[in-house]
């Protein structure tokens, strides 16, 4: 791997590991001291995914566009070196009655330009997989708003059946007792009572 190669590597998995990690809060579910999802996280990455989505988007439309300058830049190059080479291997064939075939020219051209074509490519897909781990941040976001939404019903739920028992077991008002609900079966009580 050339130093160039590396770097944009570097680069590129470093802008990954960044953008991870600005969208990591909204993820993080599970109360490290509850070992639960809690409902406070989970009214957290509920309030967050609006504002992570829209800065996906924003970002991905950002590198999109980059990818599409450096793709017309790179295929101008590309243009000029291939017409060069074009011109110089219809010269050499000239003498003879064999006709050159394009992958000729483009072989040509790649080889004349060997460091700068391999960076330019580098270039190119580089931001072509920044543009496209984007996307996929994106498609993973659509299927993390439905997660977030059974999980808020499921605990909503949760809350429900859990403020149903408190009503039930709570005293009411004027009486010292904190049960109301017996915990014996009711044959039992009744054969209490007859004794």
């Amino acid at each position: 791997m050339t130093e160039v190669n590396e770097q944009l590597m570097n680069d590129y998995v470093s802008y990954v590991s960044d953008t991870i990690k600005k969208c990591k809060s909204m993820g993080d579910l599970i109360d490290d001291i509850q070992d639960a999802v809690t409902p406070q996280r989970l009214n957290m990455a509920l309030s967050m995914y609006f504002n992570i989505s829209t800065w996906l988007i924003a970002e991905y439309q950002r590198q999109k566009i980059c990818y599409e300058i450096i793709k017309r830049e790179f295929d101008l190059w590309k243009d000029d070196i291939f017409e060069q080479a074009k011109k110089q291997v219809i010269n050499e064939y000239s003498e003879t009655k064999i006709k050159p075939s394009v992958t000729e020219f483009e072989t040509r051209a790649r080889h004349a330009h060997k460091e700068e074509y391999q960076t330019k490519l580098a270039e190119l897909e580089t931001a072509e997989s920044r543009m496209r781990f984007l996307l996929r941040m994106t498609d993973l976001m659509k299927s993390y708003d439905s997660i977030l939404t059974t999980l808020s019903s499921n605990m909503r739920q949760e809350m429900r059946t859990l403020s149903l028992d408190n009503r039930m077991n709570a005293s009411p008002i004027g009486v010292s007792s904190n049960k109301i609900r017996s915990t014996e079966f009711p044959s039992r009580v009744r054969m209490k009572e007859e004794y």
